[in-house]
């Protein structure tokens, strides 16, 4: 049994301001924790450091009008409607590199799930990753990206009876659907799937 840990010193270069509730820098500090009780070091487990994910990565999930919305507030862009988005004061602020910070956690995640995936680890563990919340076309409870469906949709291929996730409806594969695939995954039957690896 092996594990990935994914994790990048370039986190702490994000913040979401002094007010908000997600601070970056338990990232930092939840590391050297690991560090200092060995976890970083175990005989079966290799440290990974993530990638940002590419915008054709990220645009499996979200829609293209909201990537550009994000990265225009991210590089400092006055958008009048960024409130639409669910950007600005509250829970999904806007600052200096958000989309960077977003594409850093979605990278993370993809490379979690593609390691595990491959057969490169039996398990990975990602802790600046689940940034669950963000819908295909909005920021929601501090998630800009949705990293969770842009690494499931990215690694798992598209099986019969499992349609592909939309970017355009926000619709994904039915869950007893994934689940059949991933069990079958876990055991080394492939046949259903059209794209098996």
């Amino acid at each position: 049994m092996t594990t990935a840990i994914i994790y990048s010193d370039e986190w702490r270069q994000f913040d979401y301001g002094p007010e908000h509730p997600l601070r970056m820098e338990r990232l930092g500090l939840t590391w050297r924790l690991m560090e200092a009780y060995g976890l970083t070091a175990l005989p079966r487990a290799k440290v990974w450091a993530p990638e940002r994910a590419e915008l054709e990565e990220i645009a499996r999930f979200h829609s293209r009008e909201y990537i550009e919305i994000l990265r225009a507030v991210s590089a400092g862009d006055w958008v009048p409607n960024a409130a639409g988005y669910g950007l600005g004061p509250g829970d999904n602020p806007i600052f200096p590199g958000l989309w960077e910070a977003a594409q850093l956690g979605a990278g993370g995640s993809l490379l979690a799930a593609r390691l595990v995936a491959d057969g490169e680890a039996t398990r990975a563990f990602h802790f600046a990753g689940g940034l669950h919340h963000a819908m295909p076309g909005r920021a929601s409870g501090f998630c800009y990206v949705n990293d969770a469906v842009s690494s499931r949709s990215t690694t798992i291929p598209t099986c019969s009876p499992c349609p592909p996730t939309s970017a355009a409806t926000g619709s994904s594969p039915a869950p007893a659907s994934w689940w059949r695939w991933a069990r079958a995954r876990a055991s080394g039957t492939r046949s259903t799937c059209r794209s098996s690896r």
